[in-house]
């Protein structure tokens, strides 16, 4: 999931580095499509994740006080991603039992 993070965290940078530049679509949709990719694989390791802890294959206790902000964090930046339909339930359940306890 670390890796996916780094890949995302990437994107976003050269989005934000080609916007000080003049733009050039060509390179502005490329770098859009990574970054949605980027988003969606990360979401979905993340999603297992919580898939994996709500199934107790992973002890909850050991995860939640590393990701408890972490899921909290990720749903605040990319509500979009979270909307009612949201193909990340898991990660949705697991961030509303943390953030109750």
């Amino acid at each position: 999931m670390n890796d996916r993070k780094v890949h995302l965290d990437k994107a976003s940078r050269e989005i934000e580095e080609a916007a000080l530049l003049p733009p050039v679509p060509a390179q502005l949709k490329i770098m859009s499509t990574y970054l949605e990719s980027a988003l969606e694989n990360y979401l979905n390791a993340m999603d297992r994740l919580c898939f994996c802890i709500q199934k107790k294959y992973l002890e909850e206790k050991d995860w939640r006080a590393e990701y408890r902000n972490v899921l909290h964090n990720t749903i605040g930046t990319y509500k979009q991603q979270f909307l009612e339909g949201s193909p990340f339930q898991n990660i949705i359940a697991v961030n509303r039992l943390w953030q109750s306890q």
